[in-house]
């Protein structure tokens, strides 16, 4: 008796849901630091959420890391719309 094995079909979000769950945990936790309680932010202003933004995304790489979680967050998203 011969079995056939077929290649799964899978998206994109399919492979890398475990790894954007991940970042996102990863994101949540630092933009609470970051954003929130201003630990992780050198000039964090309380009550001052515009300029706690703009100067905390000054630094590109701050700012690529928020681009790189917003972007595994639509993946996910997408992902989890799909599965439902």
């Amino acid at each position: 008796r011969q079995m056939c094995i077929r290649d799964r079909v899978t998206t994109l979000a399919a492979k890398t849901i475990r790894w954007g769950g991940v970042l996102l945990l990863v994101f949540i936790v630092f933009h609470i630091l970051h954003m929130t309680l201003g630990t992780v932010h050198p000039q964090f202003t309380h009550l001052d959420p515009y300029n706690n933004l703009r100067l905390g995304l000054a630094s590109p790489l701050v700012a690529g890391f928020y681009l790189l979680a917003m972007a595994a967050l639509s993946i996910l998203y997408g992902n989890l719309c799909a599965i439902a």
